[in-house]
């Protein structure tokens, strides 16, 4: 496979590569190209950023808090137990506007009490997480 592109993301060189040679910097590439990917137009690369083996939870935790993220990048990160038990990785999922319901209720579970008790109050969260995190605090 090719290596990643030297000079990285941005270049004269990115615009001429190829497909192949961008998933190997997706999967290869710094933390600025990640990045970089993360806002390229072509959506099929994105599923590489979060293939590769250099990716931080820091990183997951403000991509699944980037409300510029497509709906299908936050599930993928959701389908990945390790990101999804981490609290602050929950957070910003469950925080997101473009995460898709089900996944937003569920990331409620793996919250500290705490964190639960601010999204009850109806901070910066969308109503139906409100409700979820309500009925996790106040027993039936």
């Amino acid at each position: 496979p090719p290596a990643p592109l030297p000079g990285g993301v941005g270049t004269a060189a990115w615009a001429r590569a190829g497909f192949a040679e961008k998933v190997q910097t997706a999967l290869h590439g710094t933390k600025d190209d990640r990045a970089a990917i993360l806002r390229e137009q072509n959506k099929q690369l994105h599923p590489f950023v979060l293939k590769s083996p250099h990716v931080s939870p820091e990183e997951v935790a403000g991509w699944a808090a980037n409300a510029q993220m497509s709906a299908d990048f936050l599930k993928q990160i959701s389908e990945r137990k390790e990101w999804f038990t981490r609290p602050a990785i929950a957070l910003a999922l469950a925080r997101n506007p473009k995460t898709p319901a089900d996944i937003a209720v569920r990331a409620v579970d793996y919250l500290p009490i705490e964190m639960l008790r601010q999204m009850a109050k109806g901070v910066g969260a969308l109503p139906h997480v409100v409700q979820a995190a309500r009925k996790k605090i106040v027993p039936k």
